[in-house]
């Protein structure tokens, strides 16, 4: 992976993700290669850091590779990214909307 000093860790892993999914065809289409460029200007990598992601997407990469290389928090021993699903238990139960009798 690269050893990148002036982007911040989110941003790596977001540009570095993005590269991994453009291979997932194979290849890194012309249209993929001017996303990661304009993410790399918008998140203000240094001429150095914005050649070695370059560098790093001529290399075909996976998405296992990329979940292999998250790393963990060794100070409280959490994972920097973490999935949450927030979406509420379904009991699949119906609920009534009025108690009040029909006439």
């Amino acid at each position: 992976m690269c050893d990148l000093q002036g982007m911040h860790s989110q941003d790596l892993a977001i540009v570095t993700g993005l590269v991994s999914v453009a291979w997932a065809d194979g290849r890194v289409a012309d249209s993929e290669t001017q996303v990661i460029d304009a993410l790399l200007e918008a998140f203000q990598a240094t001429p150095s850091e914005a050649r070695q992601i370059r560098r790093y997407a001529q290399t075909p990469r996976t998405l296992d590779e990329r979940i292999a290389a998250l790393r963990y928090d060794t100070a409280i021993g959490m994972p920097h990214i973490q999935l949450v699903d927030n979406t509420p238990a379904v009991s699949g139960a119906a609920t009534a909307t009025s108690t009040r009798p029909r006439s």
